[in-house]
Order: C-alpha cells, then structure tokens, then sequence
C-alpha cells in the first residue's frame, strides 16, 4: 500500500508454521525491508491469552526471530475470542 509505506503480511498459525511458512516468511521480510511499516498477522499467539490455552514455544521459535531480524513494526494475534 502506498508505494512502500505499508506492508501487511497474514501468517496461518492453523498448519505448519516452519518449514516453508518459514522460508516464505524470511523471504518476504527481507524483500520488504525498505517499507515503512511492516504489520503481520495470524490466529494462535506465542503465548494465549488465557491459562486454558497452551503456550505455543515452536510458533514463537519459527517466527520471533525473523520478526526480530528484519525489524517487523507489528504482530497482531486473533485468538483472544
């Protein structure tokens, strides 16, 4: 959007979030890395936002990084329903 103002990414977190959701991930992070803002989104967060919910260690440990390593502005969850 805008040129290179804003890029949104939408992430599932309902199938395999290594393997190439990950290679996919890494690629488009670093493609986009001159955008000004930089927005991902997706279903299950790394940690739920209740005790019923189960901590989700291998999401985190597929994303957080990249999201890290290319300076992501924002990570939005949808799970707290």
């Amino acid at each position: 959007m805008g040129g290179n103002m804003l890029h949104i990414l939408a992430l599932n977190s309902e199938t395999e979030t290594g393997g190439r959701q990950r290679e996919w991930l890494g690629k488009d992070l670093k493609d986009h890395q001159g955008f000004l803002i930089r927005i991902a989104g997706y279903h299950r967060p790394f940690r739920p936002h209740c005790a019923r919910e189960p901590e989700n260690d291998y999401e985190m440990k597929q994303w957080s990084g990249l999201f890290y390593q290319y300076r992501l502005n924002i990570a939005f969850d949808a799970d707290a329903h």
